[in-house]
């Protein structure tokens, strides 16, 4: 019941149609981006996902999602057989079969990585999961899930692609989700180390690196070492916040302590290791998880070319786009990053127009490309966008994902589990740095990277390296409507600022002073202790898989039912707002955008919650109701009674209503 909806010969379309993207990416790879035949396979293999992905989005606008999901495939070999178009090349170099063992490290990760998410039901399941199975059931474009009169405002990229595996593949929503981030945040792991590996020239370097980024975190740990009395001030002086609060009152005392959460693994996981500033990548699993990473290693690994041509710039465009529909965080700070290093660059250059029509041209053409797209493909930005053509001002900082901008002052750091940490605060200025780490010392190792190869006319990696620096200085001054989320800001910067280190960093390894190396090597152990004891405690929910802390074994027989069967645009009329639109794909209408901040539910629903009359809910808009055991349990006879007139028809059943744990879905289309 976790795996399939279906049987086994359901999943030979989706098969298809992966490698089917894989085959144009490594085309795409080989003739359109020119990268280096050791990198073409693995990155092939990336760019076919990451076309498939945005392009399923984008034709789903003309077709439906059904069909883009099946021919968007198509495309992709599309684009890679346009590229081989009047090529010298071989269409493909069987020597770039030779990494193939690369390809099996990326299913492998992969594959362990989703075997720990089959065991966890934490980051976010109840939001990310409904929109994984209604846009596999057609709602595109998407429209939130608890309310369809509201454009869904979200980062929702990767679940496009776990769509897909539902809807073609005859996935449930939940293994399908778990599939789409476990491989996703591998295939950015290899690439990082390709990516490591040219740049520095040594596997040892790469390995350095992908280690660096997979387990890089913040050393909010380093707390419980300090003197009793002094962590005692240190806390008195931090108030904590969100989450943090279910653990425990203060500091001193969560440092001690596990986090508690539903759908955790067996193992409890320590506070002080988890963090809430800087995550690791193998704890990244919300709503975004690695997917943008991926987008940018490809982007670093592509060859800068000498000529301006249109597919290497629509392909670029396009992954480019990806990392707006997936983080929208890091595309704008990754935009402005690059459009500033064009600018001085071309301020710099601007006698040389060979190189200005050459090299920033394309790079101009990719940007402005990638705009044009993601002002209409979908998603916050989009959602944004509209809003202010519309002269919906009010609208634009309201909503789910599009939370407006707002300056700060006193600068501080936002970290989830502790309110504002002011830099002019002792105690908080401490507990942020912890929460921050050893990365915070690589800025010089940064900015020396953006001015060295600006110069050179490395536009990509330097403007990747500004939009970290940009990330992090700006979360000082500026916060989300919903505070806690500036914190992505961040720990981007900080993520951007391990990346672009690494080359500098095992330069100094090398060829350093005796005391260099010892920093470097102690900075680096610290970085990735929370990440490999956190990692070490998610590797449990292996031995305890479960389908999520919503969803037991008869929701998902019910699921398998009747997934997708349902009347389009019909309401299912649940007590927990997002399980049945889970189950079934249709969106329902039971809390406003905000919900997923804090919870909240329209009166009129929760009305039907507690008298759920089936003339009353006809009324309202809902045509079935999704009950069980427990919210029969909470209405009197009366009510009961009600729900079994001869106009309510009982469309599934699983359990008999007098066992312990039973559901029904049922419907009262015919009720007046």
């Amino acid at each position: 019941m976790y795996w399939l909806r279906q049987s086994i010969p359901h999943m030979i379309p989706f098969a298809i149609i992966f490698l089917v993207s894989w085959l144009g990416g490594w085309l795409l790879a080989t003739h359109a981006l020119r990268l280096r035949s050791r990198e073409r396979l693995a990155a092939g293999l990336g760019l076919g996902v990451v076309l498939y992905t945005v392009l399923c989005n984008l034709l789903a606008y003309i077709m439906g999602s059904t069909w883009a999901f099946i021919l968007a495939a198509g495309v992709v070999l599309g684009l890679g057989l346009l590229s081989t178009w009047k090529s010298k090349k071989p269409w493909f170099n069987l020597e770039d079969l030779h990494a193939w063992p690369q390809v099996l490290v990326v299913f492998i990760i992969g594959l362990v990585f989703t075997l720990i998410l089959r065991g966890l039901a934490i980051w976010d399941d109840y939001h990310n999961l409904p929109i994984v199975s209604t846009i596999a059931a057609g709602n595109f474009p998407p429209q939130y899930y608890l309310d369809p009169s509201i454009p869904l405002s979200y980062h929702y990229g990767l679940h496009v692609f776990a769509a897909s595996m539902v809807s073609v593949g005859g996935l449930t929503p939940w293994s399908a989700w778990d599939i789409a981030r476990g491989f996703t945040t591998a295939l950015a792991i290899l690439l990082a180390w390709l990516w490591f590996k040219r740049v520095t020239k040594s596997d040892l370097a790469a390995y350095f690196g992908a280690t660096l980024l997979t387990f890089g975190s913040g050393t909010l740990w380093l707390l419980s070492l300090l003197p009793d009395k002094l962590l005692q001030w240190i806390s008195a002086h931090t108030p904590l916040a969100n989450s943090a609060l279910d653990s425990g009152p203060s500091l001193v005392a969560n440092l001690s302590r596990p986090f508690l959460f539903e759908g955790g693994p067996p193992f409890p996981m320590p506070f002080s290791f988890l963090g809430s500033l800087f995550a690791p990548v193998v704890i990244n699993w919300q709503g975004i998880a690695s997917l943008y990473l991926v987008c940018i290693f490809l982007l670093l690994l592509e060859n800068e070319r000498k000529r301006f041509s249109v597919i290497p710039i629509l392909v670029s465009a396009l992954v480019f786009a990806l990392i707006a529909l997936n983080a929208e965080h890091v595309y704008g700070l990754f935009l402005a990053g690059l459009f500033l290093t064009v600018l001085i660059f071309a301020f710099w250059n601007w006698r040389v127009k060979k190189e200005w029509f050459q090299g920033l041209g394309r790079i101009t053409a990719t940007l402005i490309l990638s705009l044009v797209i993601v002002l209409f493909q979908g998603g916050v930005l989009t959602v944004l966008f509209q809003n202010l053509l519309h002269g919906n001002s009010a609208n634009s900082s309201q909503g789910l994902g599009t939370a407006g901008f707002f300056f700060r002052w006193p600068p501080a750091l936002v970290a989830t589990f502790f309110q504002p940490l002011s830099i002019f605060d002792p105690a908080q200025l401490v507990v942020g740095l912890a929460e921050i780490g050893p990365a915070l010392f690589l800025i010089p190792i940064v900015v020396y990277w953006v001015w060295k190869l600006g110069k050179r006319g490395h536009l990509v990696e330097a403007g990747l390296g500004l939009a970290g620096l940009l990330g992090f200085f700006l979360s000082l001054f500026i916060h989300y409507h919903v505070e806690r989320d500036t914190s992505r800001i961040t720990s981007f910067g900080l993520q951007v600022f391990l990346i672009v280190s690494v080359p500098s960093l095992t330069f100094l390894l090398k060829l350093g002073k005796a005391s260099w190396r010892g920093l470097i090597i102690g900075g680096f152990g610290l970085s990735i202790i929370s990440g490999i004891v956190i990692f070490a405690v998610l590797f449990t929910g292996i031995t305890a898989p479960q389908l999520s802390f919503f969803i037991d074994a008869q929701d998902a027989r019910m699921s398998t039912l009747g997934w997708n069967q349902l009347e389009s645009g019909s309401w299912v009329l649940d007590r927990i707002p997002y399980r049945a639109v889970t189950l079934y794909g249709r969106p329902s209408r039971s809390s406003p955008a905000s919900a997923p901040v804090d919870f909240s539910t329209y009166p009129e629903w929760k009305a039907l919650i507690k008298n759920p009359d089936p003339a009353r809910v006809l009324a309202l808009g809902y045509r079935y109701i999704y009950m069980d055991n427990t919210w029969w349990n909470q209405l009197n006879s009366e009510q009961q009674l009600s729900l079994n007139q001869s106009c309510v028809q009982i469309v599934q059943e699983m359990g008999d209503i007098t066992s312990k744990s039973w559901r029904r879905l049922l419907n009262v289309s015919t009720c007046k």
